[in-house]
């Protein structure tokens, strides 16, 4: 059984790709840029300043930094 962890971080980055491995269940609210989320099941996030979105742990993906963010 995982013990409730809870953190806020801000991050910041230049356009770029990389790999993301979901070990927590997370929660993202873009406050400026572009990015896209792709997750192993294939599904797939864009998001513009203002969105949000929640990712069960136990995923991989491939996050896209589009522009600035």
């Amino acid at each position: 059984m995982k013990t409730p962890y809870k953190a806020v971080a801000f991050f910041t980055s230049q356009p770029s790709t990389f790999d993301w491995r979901f070990d927590n269940d997370e929660a993202f609210v873009l406050i400026e840029g572009r990015i896209a989320i792709t997750l192993d099941t294939g599904e797939r996030f864009e998001m513009k300043a203002g969105d949000a979105v929640s990712v069960p742990a136990g995923h991989t993906g491939v996050c896209e930094v589009l522009e600035f963010s």
